[in-house]
């Protein structure tokens, strides 16, 4: 198990973890307006998106590149945003996005994730 810091919910930084790996990655969102909020992951394989211990999006199972949403209804503040994926053997990707009535989709990343502008990886298994 290793930890780190990356600055966005993508395998960007992280390219070289060969074939079989799984990793989490955990982040806050600022919320400026209450409202719905969609949430989209693109992955190859499988992922999981949660928003505050919540499951939003379920893309899991081994499969090329597939992106699946799913909403939320979100209060002002902070919210935790935690990314599950795992990679099975041949292509890999992943990449998480958001969107409100008041914002186009945007990948989640930098400064809209955290105050620092980081997302925190938690627990990340090489090599399962």
């Amino acid at each position: 198990i290793k930890n780190g810091v990356v600055k966005s919910f993508t395998l960007k930084g992280l390219e070289n973890r060969g074939v079989d790996f799984g990793l989490v990655m955990h982040g806050f969102i600022e919320v400026e307006n209450k409202g719905v909020y969609t949430f989209f992951v693109s992955s190859n394989d499988g992922s999981k998106l949660l928003v505050d211990n919540v499951e939003i999006v379920n893309n899991d199972g081994a499969h090329g590149t597939i992106e699946k949403s799913g909403e939320v209804f979100l209060k002002k503040g902070e919210h935790l945003i935690e990314l599950k994926y795992f990679q099975a053997g041949g292509g890999k990707e992943i990449k998480a996005s958001w969107k409100s009535p008041r914002f186009e989709k945007r990948e989640l990343k930098g400064t809209k994730i955290l105050s620092n502008g980081k997302v925190y990886i938690v627990n990340e298994i090489i090599n399962r």
